[in-house]
């Protein structure tokens, strides 16, 4: 049997260019997103930080129904090109497929790099990772 490693990361940024995280439900309303501050380490994963105490986060029965970090790898050009456009605020439809990526190097074994496909996980390997075919943007409901 040959070792199973996770991907590398610089793999995983040539693959994927653009990760984004997108809220709905009431996350996404601005009375509630505009208390959260959205970031990442460069680490691929997305952090928040509240900028009150936060208790509204457990009333709300959390965030992590309402929100995905999600690695975008785009079928061509012109989709990478949509991806790099998608800015914080927006209001977009994504489509595509959820993807397990496999990468075989012989008899040195084989990467994985899986994506997550359940709403309420949270930290390594909860993210989504969408092969992207179509990128829309949508008017504010």
């Amino acid at each position: 049997m040959f070792p199973r490693k996770i991907l590398p990361s610089k793999t995983q940024n040539k693959l994927s260019p653009r990760d984004i995280g997108v809220t709905w439900g009431y996350l996404a309303r601005d009375e509630y997103n505009d208390r959260v501050t959205w970031y990442s380490q460069g680490d691929r994963f997305l952090r928040m930080r509240t900028k009150d105490d936060g208790s509204w986060i457990n009333k709300m029965g959390g965030v992590t129904s309402y929100l995905s970090n999600n690695h975008l790898i785009p079928a061509d050009d012109e989709i990478e090109k949509q991806i790099k456009q998608i800015k914080v605020g927006d209001f977009i439809k994504i489509e595509g497929y959820l993807s397990n990526i496999y990468f075989d190097v012989g008899t040195n074994g084989y990467y994985i790099w899986n994506s997550s496909t359940s709403r309420t996980d949270d930290g390594g390997g909860a993210c989504e990772i969408i092969y992207v075919t179509k990128v829309s943007w949508l008017e504010e409901n």
